[in-house]
């Protein structure tokens, strides 16, 4: 099989070799000796160096990347691997890069590994990572979760939980439904995102609960963080459950290196029931404004809570902890 780079063995070769379902080790380069190491029953690639005089970089947040000294030859050698199968062309460039920096950047393994993976931080991205904005409700809705089964238990709290995909509202609890909603704005300004989200079942009330955060500082506390602890209060039959919503809500085990963001809460949650008074565009408001709603297919509109006093909760919602870690 031809190496068509004139360092890099290509896309298309590496693809080839993948599919021959053949290991091979292919040179690289000069100095430092270095190989492309291919396993595709064992569904990985790495790239190794003969390079002694280096530490290892830390890669545990990176789930399908290792990072290891071996044995071979008669010789120790730095090795980066990639450990999946469904990934190991998309993640092959970043392989590449390493290869480069160490040979001809001169940088050590540790530091070549490191920089390659910052570079490539985008590539990640690409698959499937979420928006900031989806992020930032996702922390609202884990930290309200947490919150929850302080008050009512895991069992009912991950149940109350309907997730990003479900038409109701974010929770359903006893008696009410909630949304939540999460901003790192200095005020209370949350997106609404159509005529229906703010709309009230016939024979359950509705409540709006508004986050804010801010990012850094004392008691910040990541999103993978967050998402750890938050499994740890869970326990037996609703784990299958909560993985479920969590996938739904976008959250994917391998891409946590991409989440570093640190939070906190600016504030105390507010809750907000929503009623007649509550600053809500919904159909019947349009229609009462003499509108036509069929002319608003797409509705998305801002709501500032600054001046509006927040209302007694239900006992739900009582006691939010204003420090993340609190149990």
């Amino acid at each position: 099989m031809e190496n068509l780079g004139r360092r890099h063995l290509s896309r298309s070769g590496l693809n080839e070799y993948l599919k021959a379902n053949v290991p091979a080790v292919l040179g690289i380069g000069d100095t430092p000796v270095a190989h492309l190491v291919i396993d595709p029953p064992a569904g990985t690639i790495a790239v190794r160096f003969r390079q002694i005089q280096s530490s290892l970089p830390d890669v545990s947040a990176y789930r399908h990347f290792e990072a290891s000294h071996v044995a071979r030859d008669g010789a120790t050698w730095c090795e980066l691997k990639v450990v999946a199968e469904s990934d190991l062309l998309e993640a092959y460039p970043v392989l590449c890069a390493v290869v480069d920096r160490v040979q001809l950047d001169g940088l050590s393994f540790h530091d070549a590994v490191v920089d390659a993976l910052d570079t490539y931080r985008h590539l990640f991205a690409g698959l499937g990572r979420m928006s900031e904005a989806e992020e930032i409700g996702l922390v609202g809705e884990t930290l309200t979760v947490m919150h929850l089964i302080r008050r009512i238990g895991a069992v009912h709290a991950i149940a109350a939980w309907r997730g990003p995909t479900a038409e109701e509202h974010d929770f359903g609890l006893a008696g009410f439904d909630l949304e939540v909603k999460t901003t790192t704005a200095e005020r209370p300004r949350h997106w609404i995102g159509d005529l229906r989200q703010l709309v009230p079942s016939e024979t359950r009330s509705l409540w709006l609960l508004s986050i804010q955060v801010t990012t850094g500082g004392l008691g910040t506390e990541t999103l993978p963080s967050m998402i750890d602890r938050l499994r740890t209060l869970v326990t037996g039959e609703p784990t299958s459950r909560l993985e479920s919503l969590l996938h739904d809500a976008g959250w994917r085990e391998q891409q946590r290196a991409l989440y570093r963001r640190s939070f906190r809460l600016r504030n105390r949650p507010a809750a907000y029931e929503v009623n007649s008074s509550f600053p809500a565009i919904t159909d019947a408001t349009l229609s009462a404004a003499g509108l036509q709603t069929k002319l608003f297919p797409q509705v998305r509109y801002m709501i500032d809570l600054s001046d509006r006093p927040a209302d007694d909760p239900p006992t739900e919602l009582l006691g939010f902890a204003m420090e993340l870690n609190s149990e």
